[in-house]
């Protein structure tokens, strides 16, 4: 049986269902690591762990993936064409973010953004609104 929800798990050049599959508790007991096989690739991996981050979670969540790409001399921290979980009321907010890049390196003339700090520190961040985020 298949219920309707407002999240999405994907990568940017998937289209959006709008579907997902009721799991019952011991299909999620079960169904609850994200496989290490060789068989699978980086995006599929990240694709299971955010479909299981979705299956317990609340409302109102963006999660996103944020890989360095190499421009110009320097490493960038972009989301655009990766993986991502999103609730729909959150879609305008993951359009604008795949517009950003930030900083994948230390240096003391720019701000890197949570992105990079994450990304630098190593350390995880969360925030309930970006809004209430301090550099």
């Amino acid at each position: 049986q298949e219920m309707s929800s407002p999240f999405y798990c994907l990568s940017d050049t998937e289209n959006i269902s709008g579907k997902r599959s009721k799991k019952n508790s011991l299909t999620v007991a079960v169904d609850c690591s994200v496989p290490r096989s060789l068989s699978y690739s980086l995006d599929e991996r990240m694709l299971k762990a955010l479909s299981l981050f979705m299956e317990f979670s609340g409302e109102g969540i963006l999660a996103q993936f944020w890989t360095p790409i190499k421009t110009g001399d320097q490493f960038m921290l972009s989301t655009s064409d990766q993986a991502y979980l999103l609730d729909s009321r959150l879609s305008g907010y993951r359009e604008v973010s795949r517009k950003f890049t930030f900083s994948a390196e230390a240096n003391q003339y720019s701000s890197p953004g949570l992105p990079g700090r994450v990304f630098i520190s190593g350390v995880p961040e969360w925030t309930s609104n970006v809004m209430y985020y301090k550099t």
